[in-house]
């Protein structure tokens, strides 16, 4: 987390475009590395993980077998705070019963901060 924190908190993402440019490509690198090191932490396995535009999702399997869908993005036009909690700035997390689930259950946020805490609880 501290990586991460250290090389985005505060940047203020100006790429637009109909290609994601380098600063983009970087930052969904650096949030995917973080996803696999946060699954690590909590005993949790990267299913996928994809890059789309300008956003960044994918899906993981804590040790309990359940599913989680997660979503960061679209942050175009946004200053990165991995302590926003909320539909713009923070992480949707929410239950899948499988990696093509993209409905899922009830909506959750999450600030990047806080992932590994918040990840086992989502119901």
């Amino acid at each position: 987390m501290q990586t991460f924190k250290r090389k985005w908190q505060g940047v203020f993402f100006t790429e637009s475009g109909t290609r994601m440019g380098p600063l983009g490509k970087s930052l969904a690198r650096s949030f995917h590395n973080l996803m696999k090191r946060v699954c690590a932490k909590i005993g949790a396995k990267v299913l996928v993980q994809k890059t789309g535009h300008y956003d960044v999702y994918g899906y993981i399997q804590r040790a309990d077998g359940q599913i989680i869908y997660y979503s960061y993005g679209d942050f175009r036009g946004l200053r990165i705070d991995v302590d926003a909690c909320d539909a713009c700035c923070g992480v949707l997390l929410r239950t899948a019963s499988s990696v093509t689930d993209y409905h899922g259950g009830s909506n959750h946020f999450s600030p990047i901060s806080d992932l590994e805490n918040r990840i086992p609880q989502i119901r």
